[in-house]
């Protein structure tokens, strides 16, 4: 009886000695992969106002990773206002004026660049990002800020101070409104 208990006992003892002596299999190599990577960048700025003075306009901005487009509608009298300005700012090209419409445009390999035209009532700007430098895409933007301000008939001046006073405002609110929600 004692040989069968220490027979029993060394078998017991060797299967758990030989099953945690045993390694877990490798798991297999997970095949290799290709990762690409893609971003777009899309901004998007859409402005519709009304008032007395200057009758209606919509101002549309989209920019993304290779376009520049600015849209704007405004009251007929204005257009001779944002024809002049975009001649002083778009000085050394040469435009076309034919039939209540002044367009200006640049190819590059047969490609359109950049083209801007002004209708009786509204302006479009188109620039082709990958074919243009920075530099002239700077210029085009800057230009189309300032053009904000002519197509809604406002003083720069004071629409950037009226702009920043209603931001305080609504900063104002936004903080009392977080206040509340914290208590």
């Amino acid at each position: 009886m004692k040989t069968l208990v220490t027979v029993t006992i060394t078998a017991i003892f060797l299967t758990a000695f030989t099953l945690s002596a045993q390694t877990p299999p490798t798991p297999p190599t997970p095949p290799s992969t290709s990762t690409t990577y893609s971003v777009t960048q899309s901004t998007t700025y859409t402005n519709s106002s009304s008032n007395h003075d200057s009758g209606s306009s919509s101002i549309s901005v989209k920019k993304t990773n290779s376009t520049f487009k600015f849209r704007a509608s405004y009251r007929d009298k204005l257009t001779n206002n944002v024809s002049r300005y975009l001649q002083d700012n778009l000085d050394g090209m040469k435009f076309t004026n034919t039939n209540n419409l002044t367009f200006w445009k640049i190819e590059k390999n047969d490609e359109e660049a950049f083209k801007c035209k002004v209708s009786e009532g509204g302006v479009r700007i188109f620039v082709d990002r990958d074919l243009t430098s920075r530099k002239f895409q700077n210029k085009i933007e800057k230009i189309v800020e300032n053009l904000k301000y002519i197509v809604n008939n406002e003083d720069p001046t004071k629409a950037k101070k009226k702009r920043v006073k209603e931001a305080e405002k609504a900063l104002e609110l936004a903080k009392e409104a977080y206040k509340r929600a914290t208590r």
